[in-house]
């Protein structure tokens, strides 16, 4: 109970004190105060603005990531075509082996008839005799 006669004692000394200060001293409180409450004003100002950039930051990381999605599916699908043109390629390829086989086969074949219907003939028992006039 003593103790908190002695604090009660304390706070008016001190609030007795705060209201005895001179005018030149509560004026530059009062300036002090201006400014500290102009200071917190602007910062809570560049808070707000601080929290708008954040929110316009997240919404372009969200687009980003969106896109990145997006983008990854037509890599996938993109994959998935050359996957298919690469196997049509193999297959054509081969088939072109089989065709240049066959026309490899096919030209060996028409050289030897060739050789065959070129061969030298000799015109000599074709020759008759032409009419004279005399």
């Amino acid at each position: 109970m003593k103790k908190s006669r002695i604090l009660i004692a304390v706070v008016l000394v001190a609030v007795f004190s705060l209201t005895m200060v001179c005018p030149a001293d509560a004026q530059s409180l009062g300036s002090k105060k201006n400014s500290i409450n102009q200071q917190i004003k602007r910062q809570k100002d560049q808070l707000q603005q601080t929290k708008k950039t954040e929110k316009s930051i997240i919404g372009s990381i969200k687009n980003l990531e969106q896109d990145m999605q997006g983008t990854e599916r037509e890599i996938n699908s993109l994959e998935g075509q050359v996957a298919y043109l690469e196997n049509k390629i193999s297959a054509t390829n081969e088939e072109i082996g089989v065709i240049e086989e066959d026309l490899d086969t096919q030209t060996e074949i028409l050289g030897e008839r060739l050789v065959m219907i070129y061969e030298p003939v000799s015109y000599t028992h074709l020759t008759l005799p032409t009419k004279r006039i005399v």
